[in-house]
């Protein structure tokens, strides 16, 4: 390459910056106008009208009235409200890690995920783990499940005897239940 050369080519590339410069310094800042604060519009005031009234009236209207559809009866909003009922449970195996069995807890419809019990868990219901074997397992009340499962077992009696049915006596709720694991067909 000749030194003219170079210097034609450092020139051209001088230029090149040049022009880039040029386009990319910022613009120069537009002065604005001093921005004044919003207002919200207001009505002027009518003679022997009360606002207030006038605006409790309308509401009043307003939540009587069927614009949106029809009203919803106290009971159906009550029920909307109320906690969905604890997804159903179910002891669905038992496997052994080393010398320790533990057991599968699946909700039913796959609500929850799947969990893995060790002997002195509670399960959903308050009850505790107390012993796993190969062929089941052995559960325990607590003193507030106990007391809930008693509460549950009334519920059910008067629910029957509301239904016409014969009242059953309440059969007594066991400390310790020994729950098997199902068989599997086939």
């Amino acid at each position: 390459m000749s030194p003219r050369q170079i210097w034609t080519g450092t020139a051209l590339l001088g230029a090149l910056m040049a022009l880039l410069m040029l386009t990319q310094a910022p613009a120069p800042a537009l002065e604005r106008a001093p921005a004044r604060p919003a207002q919200a519009p207001s009505l002027p005031p009518l003679d022997g009208l009360d606002r207030r009234q006038q605006d409790q009236d309308a509401a009043a209207l307003l939540a009587t009235s069927s614009l949106w559809g029809p009203r919803s009866a106290p009971a159906a909003a009550a029920a909307v409200t109320a906690e969905p009922a604890p997804p159903r449970w179910f002891i669905g195996g038992i496997y052994q890690v080393g010398n320790e069995r533990r057991a599968v807890l699946h909700f039913e419809g796959n609500r929850q995920p799947a969990q893995q019990l060790r002997v002195g868990d509670s399960l959903p219901d308050g009850r505790r783990l107390v012993a796993v074997d190969r062929d089941g397992v052995t559960l325990r009340h607590t003193p507030a499940s106990l007391r809930a499962a008693r509460a549950m077992a009334r519920e059910q009696a008067k629910a029957a005897q509301a239904a016409g049915q014969p009242a059953s006596r309440l059969t007594p709720i066991a400390a310790e239940e020994r729950l098997p694991l199902p068989r599997r067909s086939g």
